[in-house]
C-alpha cells in the first residue's frame, strides 16, 4: 500500500487489503477479510465489515455489513444492513446489498438486506430502501423510487447522471 493516511484511534485488522492513496480518518474501523480500492476515503467514523469490498474512488462514512460489495465512485454517508430474518443466527446467512458504481446514499439511508443498488442511483438522505433499484433514480422515503426523467427538482441538472470516467 502506497500514500495510505490513517488517523488516530482506527482499527484496522492486519487482513485487511488497503488499496493506494486511501485516507482513513480518526476512529474509523475496518474488519478483517476487507478489500479497499485506491482512491478511497474513509471517514465520518465508517465501520467496515468482514469481507466487504469497496471499489475505487470512493467516499465511505456509514456502517458497512459484512460481505457487502461496492462498486466504484460511491459516496456511501448511510447503513448497509443484513436484513436478520433468522434472528437464532447472529449474520443470518443472509446475503448483503449489493452496490453497483456511481451511486450516492445519503446520510442515516439504510439498505436493508440483499438488494441491488444498479449505478447512477441517488438516495437521499433517510430514505429506507428494501427492494432492488434499477439504474438512473432517486429513492426517497421508504422505497419511493422516481426514475430521473420524472423528477421535479435541481438535482436533475447534476452531472452526476452522465458521469463515468
Amino acid at each position: 500500500m502506497n500514500d495510505v493516511s490513517i488517523g488516530d484511534y482506527s482499527c484496522i485488522d492486519e487482513d485487511a487489503v488497503i488499496g493506494n492513496n486511501v485516507c482513513i480518518e480518526r476512529y474509523s474501523y475496518i474488519d478483517k477479510k476487507v478489500v479497499i480500492g485506491d482512491s478511497t476515503l474513509v471517514l465520518y467514523r465508517a465501520e467496515i465489515y468482514e469481507g466487504a469490498k469497496i471499489g475505487k474512488h470512493c467516499r465511505i462514512g456509514g456502517f458497512v455489513a459484512e460481505n457487502t460489495i461496492i462498486g466504484d465512485y460511491v459516496t456511501m454517508f448511510g447503513k448497509l444492513i443484513h436484513s436478520f430474518r433468522d434472528p437464532t443466527h447472529w449474520d443470518g446467512g443472509e446475503e448483503p446489498p449489493i452496490i453497483d458504481n456511481y451511486v450516492v446514499v445519503g446520510f442515516d439511508a439504510v439498505i436493508i438486506g440483499k438488494i441491488k443498488i444498479s449505478h447512477h442511483v441517488y438516495i437521499a438522505a433517510g430514505a429506507i430502501v428494501s427492494k432492488d433499484i434499477p439504474p438512473y433514480s432517486i429513492v426517497y422515503g421508504t422505497n419511493k423510487i422516481v426514475p430521473i426523467s420524472e423528477w421535479k427538482g435541481d438535482i436533475k441538472k447534476s452531472k452526476f447522471w452522465r458521469w463515468q470516467e
